[in-house]
This record gives C-alpha cells, structure tokens and sequence, in this order.
C-alpha cells in the first residue's frame, strides 16, 4: 500500500509484564482524504463573489471528471454548482491525489479561469475546516478606439479630437 495514502498513527506505548505473553492491538490506518470547499473571489479585488449558479469539475489525475455521490440529492454528480454566496461545499471528501478545478460557466460580467491544480496530501476530515480552493475571476473589461473620419472621402480626419463616452447606464460588479 502507498504510504502517502494513509494518516499516521501517532506514537503509543505498550507494557510487557508476562515472557511470551500475547498483547493484541487493534490499529487503524485511515485513508488521507478532504473535505473541499470551493470559493469565487473578484482576481481586481480579492472580494468574495456572491454568485451561485457557477458550475466547476473536478478532474483527477487521469483528465476525468470525479463522480461523487450526493445524498441530499441521491445521486452522482460530476458538475458542482456554487449557491448564493459563491461558494461550493463537495457532498463526500476526496482521496489523497492530484486534481484539477474546472470552471464550466463563468459567472456574469467575468471571463473564464483558468483550471486550477490542487493536491490533497493531508487529511482535512472536518467540514468546519475544509481544504480551501479560492477561483479568482477576472473583470470582463473593454477598450474603446475611436477614429474621426471625413464625412466626404472618408479618410481620418486628423488628430487631437476630444470625446466624451457615457455608459447608458451605471456599470457595477458583483460585488456592487
């Protein structure tokens, strides 16, 4: 078995007080394995994104999405969802190994991240204190280029011309 698999047992002491006594110990070696919590945080600001509806894979290390089951909604899933706050709590833990976080939707207003490689090699048996994955999202952003035209050739019409631009409404983030 892959030592890296499994928790450590921490030290204890055993006592002989008979020649060729037999002292029966029962040891267990549990599996590393985590609790994940998925987090969307704003990569301009660093505020978390109160946006659910996200959808994220997991892939392990072979490029295949994890199938988890769910009981809350007595099934398997490959896709998990963020709910209001942004957040995505997996149902069951993960072994110890290398995976991959795969935005499936970006959320509104911002582009797509990029995958984010992750290991679980300690345990985090806790759902009060999960193993964190924050996915930053970045801002969809704009530029505008303007070019003065002649009206009656339609060449540029030279340079140094002062514009105003409006936004036809107020433009906020997420995050308001």
């Amino acid at each position: 078995a892959n030592s890296k698999l499994l928790v450590p047992i921490a030290d204890f002491e055993i006592q002989v007080t008979e020649h060729g006594a037999v002292y029966p110990y029962v040891i267990q070696n549990d599996t590393v394995q985590a609790r994940i919590e998925i987090r969307k945080q704003d990569a301009d600001t660093g505020a978390q994104l109160p946006i659910s509806g996200v959808s994220f894979q997991i892939l392990n290390e072979e490029g295949n999405p994890v199938r988890m089951w769910d009981p809350a909604s007595g099934r398997y899933l490959e896709t998990f969802v963020t709910d209001s706050t942004g957040t995505v709590h997996l149902p069951n833990t993960l072994l110890y190994g290398n995976y991959m976080l795969k935005e499936i939707s970006e959320p509104e207003g911002y582009l797509l991240s990029e995958p984010i490689p992750f290991q679980v090699d300690k345990a985090y048996p806790d759902s009060h204190n999960p193993l964190v994955i924050v996915c930053k999202d970045k801002p969809q952003k704009g530029r505008i280029q303007i070019e003065k035209l002649n009206e009656a050739d339609g060449n540029p019409a030279g340079e140094g011309f002062v514009f105003q631009i409006f936004a036809g409404e107020d433009i906020k983030d997420r995050t308001g």
